[in-house]
């Protein structure tokens, strides 16, 4: 009789993995668009989520879950997000990755990862707990409804200038906010504290500018590549420490490695709005970790070229980008399975 009972939990176990992975693999929903591209100007590139080659982009085109856009020298790309009124327009020579997820209170989740260059993004004003982030190497802007830009120098510094509105600035993930009002902008440079001035501001000067001290400065670059080291090391161990406390949520860990018992199901669809956020949650904490870990992959790619020294260096950071890719692309899927359910 109990080898009856398990026999069927089991085919149980089986029917509903096949079932979910189904529906899984149908349509994309509305869930996984970002938003719509309303302008291409010059050469912009787009990468699907898994998708190592990229293609031109297209007006028209709609931007989805985890696709990475990239401006060429004098091109742009402007997008209107689903709710017809928030619009990001990213500049030359820029890359970004575009992410909105719905949280278990049915509210839009933005995240933005700028890895180099300038987005101009005008938010109108959020309902209840959407939320839109951007996230750099060196710290994440979140707002309300604003129009702002944030731009990200090759040496990794972040600057975030307001038109309207405010802007909170966070330059460690547990560390202190600051608040960015109208006509404020914010210096944040990887080995200092934010520091908040008042006035014009001219993102895209400071950004050629900061480029080219980065290459004619050697002194400068010694003071940054240590700087960049100390933090590579606190940004690893953080992420250590993340996905070892991912694993220890056994439920999720052992859905994504089809690890779950019969009686884990049941367990699972009891507390299904519990996991779904602590899905999304870590899907926020994966992107973040791979903002940063780019972003030194781009600043030690560049030393690499004339000292070989940062050859290892660099290649080690492009290996933690692709574990993280995968663990990416695997919290999507499941977020995907989980919602049906929800």
């Amino acid at each position: 009789m109990k080898n009856s009972i398990i026999i069927k939990l089991n085919i149980f176990f089986i029917l509903f993995i096949i079932f979910i992975l189904f529906i899984s693999a149908a349509a994309t929903k509305d869930t996984d668009i970002f938003g719509k591209v309303t302008l291409v100007l010059g050469d912009v590139q787009i990468y699907s989520l898994n998708d190592s080659k990229p293609s031109s982009l297209k007006i028209n085109t709609n931007i989805l879950l985890g696709d990475t856009i990239e401006t060429g020298k004098e091109s742009k790309a402007e997008i209107v997000m689903t709710d017809n009124k928030t619009k990001i327009i990213i500049m030359e020579k820029t890359k970004v990755k575009l992410s909105s997820l719905i949280n278990p209170d049915k509210q839009k989740q933005t995240i933005i990862s700028i890895l180099f260059g300038s987005i101009n993004s005008i938010v109108q004003k959020l309902s209840g707990s959407s939320t839109y982030i951007i996230q750099t190497p060196n710290g994440s802007a979140s707002v309300r409804g604003t129009e702002f830009i944030v731009s990200v120098s090759d040496t990794i510094d972040t600057v975030v200038s307001v038109t309207d509105g405010e802007v909170v600035y966070q330059k460690e993930e547990e560390g202190q906010y600051f608040s960015i009002t109208q006509n404020q902008y914010c210096i944040s440079e990887i080995d200092k504290s934010p520091n908040i001035s008042s006035g014009e501001f001219e993102n895209e000067t400071w950004l050629t500018e900061r480029n080219n001290q980065f290459e004619q400065n050697s002194a400068a670059k010694s003071d940054i590549i240590a700087a960049n080291l100390f933090n590579i090391v606190k940004t690893i161990g953080t992420l250590v420490y993340a996905v070892q406390d991912f694993v220890n949520n056994s439920l999720v860990f052992k859905l994504l490695t089809k690890r779950l018992t019969p009686f884990e199901i049941f367990q699972f669809a009891s507390q299904k709005a519990g996991i779904l956020q602590r899905v999304y949650e870590f899907y926020f904490r994966l992107n973040l970790y791979d903002t940063i870990v780019l972003g030194f992959y781009r600043f030690f790619d560049f030393l690499s070229r004339t000292n070989s020294n940062f050859i290892e260096t660099r290649d080690r950071c492009w290996q933690s980008h692709l574990n993280l890719s995968n663990w990416i692309s695997k919290i999507v899927e499941l977020y995907r399975i989980i919602w049906l359910f929800y």
